[in-house]
């Protein structure tokens, strides 16, 4: 399921029993959190039809054990299950030349979730959230055949361009591609920083509807010196996919 599609389901009132929210945009992931909480989660009853479970070893035994328990007065449940270890990829390296964990038997809480996907509780939401997921292992791709998988990769230029006009529209803008062309430019794909951004223009461009490339020249500065630094600490934490995808918009942006 497209991003696009999950946000415009979720802004219609309709949630999918279950959903699996992964990739290595944390804004769009995110986005689609906050979306959901505050369609399900009822401020009064949070405290005992809203929770987060981080990984652990029995958080996907306790994931099972609430997603099956009916709400507190209100209408559904929201269970939130981050980095789950029996999606995300194992710390240890698989055998090169075995086929993963896609041939071994599930554990029993893994089984007890694929046994929930076959008929989830109606009333409750689960969400997991995690980065980068092991397509091998039965949970994932059950989880991904039950319908309600999102998945949030960082954008290409051109994706970046059209993601800042539909923002601006948002936020009761207008912006001709070459304006979110010229902002693109200057930040790169980072949905994060253009977000930031594009506050700021809004603000600059007070009661006018449209913000103009000079409006971008005026506002935005260049943020190539500060994309080194934060590649450089990307390469200190070796986040290897994040610090390859800043390394190319660095590259674009610095020319020495």
């Amino acid at each position: 399921m497209h991003y696009r599609e999950a946000q415009d389901e979720i802004r219609a009132g309709k949630f999918r029993p279950v959903y699996l929210v992964y990739g290595g945009e944390d804004f769009l992931k995110e986005e689609l959190f906050r979306a959901l909480r505050a369609a399900i989660v009822q401020p009064e009853t949070a405290d005992f039809n809203y929770h987060v479970l981080d990984p652990s070893a029995d958080q996907l035994s306790q994931a099972m054990a609430l997603a099956q328990t009916q709400p507190f007065f209100a209408e559904r449940r929201l269970v939130v299950v981050k980095d789950c270890p029996a999606i995300v990829p194992s710390r240890k390296k698989a055998d090169d030349e075995g086929d993963g964990d896609d041939e071994k038997p599930a554990g029993g809480a893994d089984e007890a979730l694929l046994q929930y996907l076959k008929a989830p509780v109606p009333s409750t939401c689960l969400l997991f959230l995690a980065g980068n997921v092991d397509s091998r292992r039965k949970t994932t791709k059950a989880l991904i055949a039950s319908g309600g998988a999102v998945e949030c990769q960082p954008f290409k230029d051109e994706d970046a361009v059209m993601w800042v006009q539909t923002r601006a529209q948002s936020k009761g803008k207008k912006m001709l591609s070459l304006a979110a062309r010229g902002l693109v430019d200057k930040i790169g794909p980072d949905l994060r920083l253009l977000d930031g951004e594009l506050e700021k223009l809004s603000l600059y461009a007070g009661d006018a509807r449209e913000i103009t490339p000079e409006d971008v020249e005026s506002v935005v500065s260049n943020l190539a010196e500060t994309e080194v630094f934060r590649l450089t600490e990307a390469v200190m934490l070796k986040q290897r996919t994040k610090a390859l995808v800043m390394l190319e918009q660095t590259l674009r942006q610095v020319d020495h």
